[in-house]
């Protein structure tokens, strides 16, 4: 997105508090599967640990089979299906420690770990609901495209009963910016576009400054 932000809106000034007094919680969600809510996720915990300097994990939260796992395919790639790395309950890639399928009663003990900022991928699973809301940052990964819009309008309908659901940020990946402010007014939420960013390990000046929009 091009342009500059004149002001802060209270929540992000909020959300700058928090995180200056102790470890940043993140959760991240979307409205329909394969969205783009790991590769997203990917791309903040590089901005985070490899930009910031921040120790940081990222927490994959749900009880899917290994074969459906994006992380655990992750780790697949990175060790080449280590035996040793591969029987270990967490790894690291690129300064990020990562904790395939999780569940909310193994969020506990991670959290109180010495992390300063935690990932939490929900995917599109809605089933954990609480778990997010705990979190300080909440972000929902959507689409504005034609054949998927809809299903943005029924995420919306469906969280419209929690008070808190209009200050979330909404992460739109390929769409026009003219397209993305006319669905913020639409439907009063805070959007932001995601650049394009095909490798999520190395960030593009675009990509910098969409996260400092709001961490």
């Amino acid at each position: 997105m091009s342009g500059r932000v004149k002001r802060q809106p209270m929540l992000m000034k909020r959300i700058r508090k928090e995180y200056k007094q102790g470890k940043l919680i993140i959760g991240i969600t979307g409205t329909h599967q394969n969205v783009g809510v790991t590769h997203l996720g990917l791309m903040l915990a590089t901005y985070l640990s490899e930009w910031l300097g921040h120790r940081t994990a990222y927490i994959e939260v749900g009880d899917k089979q290994p074969s459906s796992s994006d992380i655990s395919s992750l780790k697949s790639y990175f060790y080449g299906g280590e035996e040793e790395s591969m029987e270990e309950d967490s790894y690291t890639v690129h300064r990020v420690t990562f904790y395939p399928q999780k569940d909310s009663k193994n969020l506990v003990d991670i959290m109180n770990d010495r992390y300063q900022c935690l990932i939490l991928d929900f995917g599109s699973d809605w089933k954990n609901i609480n778990e997010f809301l705990r979190c300080d940052i909440k972000i929902v990964v959507s689409s504005l495209a034609a054949w998927k819009k809809h299903k943005f309008m029924n995420f919306l309908t469906v969280s419209k009963e929690i008070k808190t659901s209009d200050s979330w940020i909404y992460a739109i990946p390929f769409a026009a910016e003219k397209q993305i402010k006319a669905a913020g007014r639409e439907f009063g939420r805070s959007m932001y576009g995601v650049p394009y960013e095909p490798d999520p390990f190395l960030l593009s000046q675009n990509m910098i400054h969409f996260f400092r929009k709001f961490i």
